[in-house]
């Protein structure tokens, strides 16, 4: 503890594992009680794990039904770090556990603005707080644009399923279609399939061409040829893996 006293690099090394050692034994509080005291170096490093202990916390708070001060220590958090999206995504839970699925909507969205990684981590809570308000057009909409950002296919499938439980098979279809044209991927090719199978749905002419030239696409990009050594996948052959160095280790991937 006497080495978070001193200067430089070596206060901020002990700062460091002493909040590693505090995290490995869940003591939230011990960590926010150093920073609350200024012990702890104020480095992004230090801040962003200060930030999770704070969430951590502000979670059991709200497991055992203290909204109140759970909201204080998700506050603290983006104190701590304004970027952490998990502090929103936390204020989104608590509104939306309240019924107030506008307010979690409102904290889910300013979440993805800081870290739009974190989206399929919300998808299925947003998208329920979206139904609940009754606004299939603002979820649309949010999940387009998501999906022109990020090319997330989860989204996108979701966004199409989302289509087709409103009757609105077709648009599904040529979304996923026109997208998957584009950036071709299995998970969204699968997709494409279930709902042309369970949705009956007859496509023409132009549709199963497209339908042939994405999944020609998604063939040509899959690997080919695998090292028997470290695993390494390549689209051509190496006589050595490039990853691994080994020679002759290169084979046809099955």
């Amino acid at each position: 503890m006497d080495l978070i006293q001193e200067e430089g690099h070596t206060r901020s090394q002990a700062s460091r594992l002493l909040v590693q050692l505090y995290e490995e034994e869940q003591e939230w509080q011990s960590i926010l009680d150093l920073y609350k005291k200024s012990k702890l170096q104020d480095l992004p490093e230090i801040t962003s794990r200060v930030a999770q202990a704070a969430c951590e916390h502000a979670n059991e708070l709200f497991n055992k039904g203290d909204y109140l001060d759970s909201h204080q220590y998700l506050k603290l958090a983006l104190k701590v770090n304004p970027l952490c999206a998990r502090a929103n995504i936390l204020f989104a839970q608590v509104a939306s556990s309240q019924g107030e699925s506008k307010e979690a909507i409102r904290c889910y969205l300013k979440a993805l603005k800081q870290d739009s990684n974190v989206m399929l981590a919300v998808l299925p809570h947003m998208v329920q707080c979206f139904i609940q308000l009754d606004d299939h057009e603002g979820l649309d909409r949010q999940l387009a644009n998501h999906w022109q950002g990020n090319h997330s296919v989860e989204v996108l499938v979701t966004r199409v399923k989302l289509l087709a439980q409103q009757g609105k098979q077709q648009e599904g279809i040529e979304i996923l279609l026109t997208e998957l044209f584009q950036h071709p991927s299995n998970q969204g090719f699968f997709a494409l399939v279930e709902m042309v199978v369970n949705e009956k749905a007859v496509l023409n002419s132009s549709q199963l061409m497209a339908v042939y030239d994405i999944l020609r696409r998604i063939v040509e990009a899959e690997s080919k040829y695998i090292c028997r050594s470290c695993g390494f996948k390549a689209i051509e052959h190496h006589w050595r893996c490039p990853s691994c160095k080994d020679w002759a280790s290169v084979t046809a991937a099955n």
